[in-house]
């Protein structure tokens, strides 16, 4: 007989072995029984693939998929096992976080008994074990303008979304180098007629494994190319009136510009000067953004010419980032 779980955990994976023991234990650790767990490996050089097999064969609604194409990432990972999915519910799990024992039983009630597209369900964060985990609070008020900013609102894993619902929407943009579940989330949110709940008091249901591990060149220089990208996914937004309030969007804009111009600065401080400067010249975009992102612009295109002038335009710019913070703060009644 073929088994139909009601709800798919895909999970990414890539040199894992360190915590992939207790994140897969967790899952099935469930107080239910219907759900299927879809490993996918992103091409791991440890013992990943051995220690997923060694779980499809205590437990069949464990399976292993095999990234095959050169493209690689988490967005390529995720896609291939919303593609293999069978249950009526997704959700999407890294392979260092952990979900309480109750977590798919009180989503699944939630979902049925509200029949939203997608639900949002608080989390933890934790750095030895979620024994000290802390809870973390979660956008609740105008999330298409927070995940506007590139700020999320919450982490994937907080999500249960139905499947009908995500394939209609579209799948995970896998030219991203960054800020992937970001943009997927933004277009989720400003889906013509989309229906989701924010379970907001209910204790946390997942943990998230914070790392003490910091930003690399690299990392940054890949989320300058993600946010040239997500600029131009606003200004798509915006000219199909899928983020109407314009007042909202500038300060997102600024807020926006305020991330790029303090990566900017990292990156200049540490002698990678590549300009990034294409997302300045957005016409479209710039009509919708307020007078003071001015300054912002100035900085990034600026010619270094002393680390003087480089530190004075990016505290100028930083401050109008700050400021816009707060107004959003404010318009969002937080």
């Amino acid at each position: 007989m073929h088994y139909c779980p009601t709800v798919s955990v895909v999970m990414p994976c890539y040199n894992s072995e360190c915590t992939l023991r207790e994140t897969i234990e967790s899952v099935r650790n469930q107080t239910i029984t219907s759900w299927e767990l879809l490993c996918v490996d992103d091409g791991s050089t440890d013992n990943t693939v051995d220690l997923i097999r060694e779980y499809c064969g205590l437990d069949s609604r464990i399976k292993i998929i095999i990234r095959e194409s050169n493209l690689k990432g988490g967005s390529v990972c995720r896609n291939l096992g919303l593609k293999a999915a069978s249950g009526s519910y997704i959700m999407f799990l890294d392979a260092d976080d952990i979900l309480s024992k109750s977590c798919l039983a009180l989503r699944l009630e939630n979902a049925k008994k509200h029949d939203c597209d997608f639900c949002v369900f608080p989390y933890g964060t934790f750095f030895q074990g979620i024994e000290d985990a802390h809870p973390h609070a979660i956008t609740t008020k105008n999330a298409e303008y927070q995940f506007a900013t590139s700020m999320s609102g919450w982490i994937i894993t907080c999500s249960l979304f139905r499947l009908d619902f995500l394939k209609r929407t579209g799948s995970f943009d896998e030219t991203f180098p960054r800020l992937q579940d970001v943009e997927m989330h933004l277009r989720a949110l400003t889906t013509s007629g989309v229906s989701y709940k924010i379970f907001e008091k209910l204790p946390p249901d997942c943990y998230y494994r914070q790392s003490s591990i910091g930003y690399s060149l690299d990392k940054l220089k890949k989320t300058m190319i993600a946010y040239e990208k997500f600029i131009n996914l606003l200004e798509m937004l915006i000219m199909e009136n899928r983020l109407p309030n314009k007042k909202l969007f500038s300060l997102s804009a600024i807020v926006m510009y305020g991330n790029i111009s303090m990566i900017r600065y990292r990156l200049w401080n540490n002698n990678i000067k590549e300009k990034f400067s294409r997302v300045l010249f957005n016409r479209t975009l710039n009509n919708h953004i307020v007078g003071l992102k001015k300054m912002v612009v100035s900085f990034l295109n600026k010619d270094y010419c002393s680390t003087f002038q480089a530190k004075i335009h990016f505290r100028l710019s930083w401050f109008i980032f700050i400021v816009a913070q707060r107004k959003m703060r404010k318009l969002n009644g937080q």
